[in-house]
């Protein structure tokens, strides 16, 4: 065997491990990602939902509210 076909050997070796080791953390990845529930909406009663009332009997002051959708 030729130092040049020994190179090749390992090249190739090395191209199988670099294949093996993406292979494995796009399926680490999909499994993280699907396990996050990403894309899902937060309810109105969880998320985004408040309202400021006047701090005293006060109704010089009017209410506001604001919600995010």
């Amino acid at each position: 065997m030729t130092r040049i076909e020994a190179a090749r050997r390992r090249a190739a070796g090395a191209k199988r491990i670099a294949a093996a080791a993406a292979a494995a953390g796009f399926l680490v990845t999909l499994l993280l990602v699907r396990g996050t529930h990403l894309g899902h909406a937060a309810t109105a009663s969880s998320f985004g939902s408040s309202s400021i009332a006047p701090a005293s009997g006060s109704s010089s002051m009017p209410q506001a509210q604001t919600s995010v959708s």
